[in-house]
């Protein structure tokens, strides 16, 4: 369910991010500006859907630790990759690929860290 969720926000805001934004903005120059930064969110969509759905299946698992080391340690990842991208000049979409990168690598992380443990667990 969150995979079709996930899959249709990242088509939505990918191909129609500007069109999303302009409902709530009307300034053509902010839902322009507002329309990269649903693109560049459009990529991790699918992704944070994964990572949401990875955490709900460590808590049923009653393992908290896992998703609380990824969760954390990508969170405090953005601050570095965005100063990285914005040193070799991407502006302030590095903030948003920043964002976007790190949740696409929880969403990596937890399931690969999942596959580790199933069979130990199952």
């Amino acid at each position: 369910m969150t995979s079709i969720f996930g899959t249709l926000c990242s088509l939505l805001f990918i191909f129609f991010g500007s069109e999303v934004f302009s409902i709530f903005v009307p300034e053509p120059e902010a839902f322009r500006v507002g329309g990269d930064f649903l693109r560049i969110d459009g990529y991790s969509q699918l992704f944070m859907m994964l990572e949401i759905t990875m955490q709900g299946v460590f808590y049923g698992l009653g393992r908290t630790i896992p998703p609380a080391i990824i969760s954390i340690s990508c969170n405090y990842m953005r601050i570095p990759v965005a100063l990285l991208l914005v040193h070799i000049g991407m502006g302030v979409d590095a903030i948003w690929w920043a964002v976007s990168a790190t949740t696409i690598a929880k969403g990596f992380i937890l399931t690969f860290w999942f596959i580790l443990i199933k069979r130990k667990i199952l």
